[in-house]
């Protein structure tokens, strides 16, 4: 007798590959608009991919209170670039008289700012996932967005020795409280202890 093929319930509820790829970059476009609204005048948001020196982005405030964008100059060089950019224009950048290519917008429109420089990642530089991105830190100072794939997990204490019956039954309570969410209904103390 052989075995019932696997029952694929997850894909079927949407949980594929794919939709996980577009939910990271969600959390990315969201992440991101959060620290382009965020800019102040002394900060500069770096976009680069993980390891690179070089960002393919970095963002300020400009003198009016402007976010601005910018390409960095060392990402469009070349004949095929030169494609890069004109899809970049008709995405909504433009390209300015000494040949710099941003995006800008006001403080309102941070969103739509985070989803051109989404689009541009996915589109043009193909990044797969933002995971190869380094994680949006404002001119390296160690000040995270917080974009991440995993939820925080619960800590557990470890190696706890119960000092008597009362302290386990404290702890218990506690484990279950930290795993489900909902404490435990009062019950007489188990025969056994």
């Amino acid at each position: 007798m052989t075995a019932p093929p696997p029952d694929n319930l997850r894909l079927r509820r949407g949980a594929g590959f794919d939709d996980h790829i577009d939910a990271a970059w969600r959390t990315y476009r969201i992440a991101l608009g959060d620290a382009l609204a965020g800019l102040t005048d002394d900060t500069t948001l770096r976009i680069a991919l993980c390891g690179d020196s070089a960002p393919l982005f970095t963002a300020t405030l400009t003198g009016t209170r402007r976010i601005r964008i910018h390409v960095h100059s060392s990402t469009l060089t070349g004949e095929t670039d030169r494609t890069a950019v004109e899809q970049l224009e008709t995405r909504g950048w433009r390209t300015l008289s000494d040949g710099t290519t941003i995006a800008e917008a006001g403080r309102r429109h941070a969103d739509h700012l985070a989803g051109l420089a989404v689009a541009a990642l996915r589109g043009l530089w193909d990044v797969v996932d933002p995971a190869f991105l380094d994680p949006l830190d404002s001119a390296g100072d160690g000040v995270s967005a917080g974009v991440g794939h995993d939820p925080p997990e619960p800590t557990f204490e470890v190696a706890a020795i119960p000092t008597g019956t009362e302290d386990l039954l404290c702890r218990t309570r506690s484990a279950i409280v930290q795993t489900t969410g909902h404490h435990p209904r009062p019950a007489v103390t188990p025969w056994w202890i």
